[in-house]
């Protein structure tokens, strides 16, 4: 299953890829713009905050990816005599479409977070930081998309995986609000 995701992921892009080049290859009046950015976005696909890079592919796409890093201390354990602690490492992945005229947009994204989470808190079982979960994402917002500038908001539902006392895991969908901001190099 896993594999079909990845084979569906990898063609999706190469097709996203592929039309992008012939729909700009003999267009001569497409106006220019700076096709890099990097973006630094709290909540969001990023769950936290992640720090990233976004390639637009025109005007109206872009895919993009980041990294994000969280350390939540819980407190004393008093059954291990250590101090508790979450942690966490993800990777978001996602492609945005953006929909309007002007600097204006409405976007919709959708993509996956590749995540690692770690815990040693008595009476859950340990993640193992080998392990990585797939939360896969999705929403909608307002993007400003200046020559140099953008930024924005957006409202998405993302999987969370929630650590639980048994071994198998449980997955929550979370509504969370996304703000992002970036500048075009």
């Amino acid at each position: 299953m896993k594999t079909h995701f990845f084979t569906s992921l990898f063609n999706t892009i190469l097709v996203l890829v592929f039309f992008h080049f012939n729909l700009y290859a003999q267009d001569t009046n497409h106006e220019s713009f700076n096709r890099h950015g990097i973006q630094v976005e709290l909540a969001g696909s990023s769950l936290f905050y992640s720090v990233g890079y976004q390639y637009f592919l025109n005007p109206n796409l872009s895919i993009g990816a980041g990294f994000g890093y969280f350390r939540f201390d819980t407190g004393e354990d008093v059954e291990f005599n250590t101090k508790s602690f979450l942690r966490g490492a993800n990777v978001p992945i996602v492609i945005t479409y953006f929909k309007g005229k002007s600097n204006h947009k409405l976007e919709l994204y959708g993509g996956i977070r590749f995540e690692k989470i770690e815990s040693n808190i008595s009476g859950i079982k340990p993640r193992e930081w080998n392990t990585v979960y797939l939360a896969p994402n999705a929403g909608l917002g307002y993007r400003y998309l200046g020559k140099r500038w953008f930024g924005g908001i957006s409202l998405g539902l993302t999987r969370l995986a929630l650590l639980e006392k048994e071994a198998s895991s449980t997955f929550l969908l979370l509504p969370i609000l996304g703000l992002r901001t970036g500048i075009r190099l």
